[in-house]
């Protein structure tokens, strides 16, 4: 006699195919990825060090305007640790984590380090697509399938493939964000408020997705983020003193009074500046691969950030007061792309968090409007396109430019799906 299949059974049959593609994908990435060298990660093991060694003014050194590589004080150890031709970038994470990082550096090499972050990155990334389908998978699609579609999101978008090569520390950043969303879906604002604090503690910019607290009045949530802040700001005062944040303020605003224009960097200010070289009014070459901009006018921030303010008090009046789940995801999606688009730098890895939200939101859209959305985000987000535009003249600029106006067209998109009722993420 033949079981009868019921919605609880189909459920977990459901569940374990997602879970069962989620650790194929993890095994491949390990696979992948196992002894290979993480320019990003291993600054945090070579600031680990150099605290541990006492060597206090090597933590935050960096090259003269921060991009290029690494100081020149760190080459040495990076030639005795690293692979022939291999580099890192400076250290740009708050002092508790090098602190931290330092009795880690006493028992394990950098191999077996990254090793280690290797299956704890690609365990999260893989949790990451679960509470983003949490969040905005639309009812019609199975688990599995979210799962097939995150995982192959992450696979092929240079922002998983940034994050997973770099084994970038970000990574732990996006997945916090996603749980700090969901952890509010779920009825849990302690917990919720927990992790963006964390989240902030590693990169500044998530402190910026408290105005979905403010603007949803989850005062649980916003106090126990505040208290967390706090609690991790002193245990970081406390290990690294004034000095080592003073130098971690100085390597900031350092950063903030230069630009990048690579095809990695897919931000407003870069962008404005490649675009005021090619009339004339800014001295650089728009024709070659990367570009520094030293000292840039200071107008090309300041559009960036005014952008920034408009973009999110826009989403607050649009909002007009409403709450509850589909208003707060709405304006956490806005701020998921508007944070890195207009800020002074936007890493492909830090679109992780828009990448895994946005087929939720095209599923909400007319059939149209989705489809041109979804072929702009093909075009600028994943690996065999962007090669594709690297044929084209000036390829750096051209791809960061129509970057841009992508991401800016589905922040359009979020902003005004915000003015209607329809259900959508």
């Amino acid at each position: 006699m033949r079981a009868v299949a019921t919605p609880e059974a189909d459920g977990r049959a459901d569940l374990r195919r997602a879970a069962l593609l989620t650790g194929l994908w993890v095994a491949v990435v390990a696979f992948l990825q196992w002894n290979a060298w993480a320019p990003d990660l291993s600054a945090l093991y070579i600031a680990g060090h150099f605290w541990h060694q006492g060597d206090m003014a090597l933590v935050y050194a960096a090259p003269p305007g921060f991009f290029g590589g690494p100081a020149a004080a760190w080459r040495p150890f990076i030639a005795a640790i690293a692979p022939p031709g291999e580099t890192a970038f400076p250290f740009v994470y708050p002092p508790l984590w090098a602190a931290l990082m330092a009795p880690v550096t006493a028992l394990m090499n950098v191999t077996q380090f990254a090793n280690l972050m290797t299956l704890v990155h690609a365990g999260l990334l893989g949790a990451s697509v679960h509470l983003a389908g949490r969040l905005a998978r639309p009812a019609a699609l199975p688990l599995w399938g979210w799962t097939a579609l995150g995982l192959a999101i992450l696979s092929a978008s240079s922002a998983g493939y940034t994050a997973l090569s770099l084994n970038q520390p970000t990574i732990v950043t996006a997945f916090l964000t996603l749980l700090f969303l969901e952890r509010l879906q779920a009825g849990r604002p302690e917990t919720a408020g927990v992790a963006l604090a964390l989240a902030a503690a590693l990169k500044l910019s998530p402190a910026l997705f408290a105005v979905v607290l403010v603007a949803d009045r989850q005062f649980r949530a916003l106090a126990a983020f505040a208290l967390a802040g706090v609690l991790l700001a002193c245990a970081s005062l406390a290990l690294g003193g004034w000095e080592m944040h003073r130098a971690f303020l100085t390597l900031t605003e350092a950063i903030g009074q230069s630009s990048l224009l690579a095809v990695v960097n897919l931000s407003l200010k870069p962008a404005l500046l490649a675009l005021a070289s090619t009339l004339g009014f800014v001295a650089a070459d728009p024709t070659q691969p990367l570009i520094v901009f030293p000292a840039p006018p200071r107008w090309a921030g300041e559009v960036a950030s005014l952008c920034l303010l408009a973009t999110i008090a826009g989403a607050l009046a649009l909002l007009r007061g409403r709450r509850g789940e589909r208003a707060r995801l709405q304006l956490a999606l806005v701020l998921a792309i508007a944070v890195p688009l207009f800020g002074p730098l936007g890493w492909a890895h830090y679109y992780i968090v828009p990448l895994l939200l946005m087929p939720g939101f095209l599923a909400g859209l007319p059939r149209g409007r989705a489809l041109a959305s979804a072929i702009g985000l093909l075009a600028v987000s994943f690996t065999p396109a962007i090669r594709f535009l690297d044929l084209l003249p000036w390829p750096t600029a051209n791809f960061v430019w129509a970057a841009c106006l992508v991401w800016l067209a589905l922040l359009a998109q979020v902003l005004w799906q915000m003015r209607t009722p329809r259900r959508n993420v």
